[in-house]
């Protein structure tokens, strides 16, 4: 319970910061009722649509989520899921809709971040990818050294018992 807390929590902080520097569009909501939470993004052919979700809540593996085509076809079907990312490059131009609807009478908690990258033919200068590799490499050597901090903080911590 404490995990999934924290989870949620990490990735409403994340979704804020974000949020801010407008990358992405991040929204909180319940489902309180059992009718289809819709919400919708029009797009250009070729754009790239990027949305993750997580669901909370008591029963939160009970919820019908779908991602539609702008045909109301479903591209994806994501329930029981409790986490998910959809990464859909539009074949259509039109408007996508990301669907949720709970199946039992318990209230979920949904975070949602949508992102749309417009399409481009432009490919990347290998500078730039360089750029960001080092950058990455950088982000995981920090993130192996908060690891380990925690690990010896844990390890501490039963000792101390």
């Amino acid at each position: 319970q404490k995990e999934m807390v924290g989870s949620q929590n990490l990735l409403l902080l994340v979704c804020s910061m974000l949020l801010i520097i407008g990358a992405v569009n991040c929204l909180g909501f319940d489902l309180v009722k059992s009718e289809n939470y819709c919400f919708k993004v029009s797009v250009n052919q070729t754009d790239n649509i990027r949305i993750s979700y997580s669901i909370s809540g008591k029963g939160d593996n009970k919820v019908l989520t779908q991602f539609y085509n702008p045909q109301n076809a479903v591209i994806n079907d994501y329930t029981t899921k409790k986490h998910g990312f959809v990464n859909h490059v539009a074949e259509t131009p039109g408007i996508y809709r990301m669907c949720f609807m709970r199946q039992d009478m318990n209230v979920k908690k949904v975070t949602l971040n949508m992102h749309v990258a417009k399409g481009t033919s432009e490919k990347a200068k290998e500078e730039d990818v360089n750029s960001i590799v080092t950058r990455l490499e950088s982000i995981r050597s920090d993130l192996n050294r908060v690891q380990e901090n925690l690990e010896e903080m844990q390890q501490s911590a039963i000792t101390k018992k």
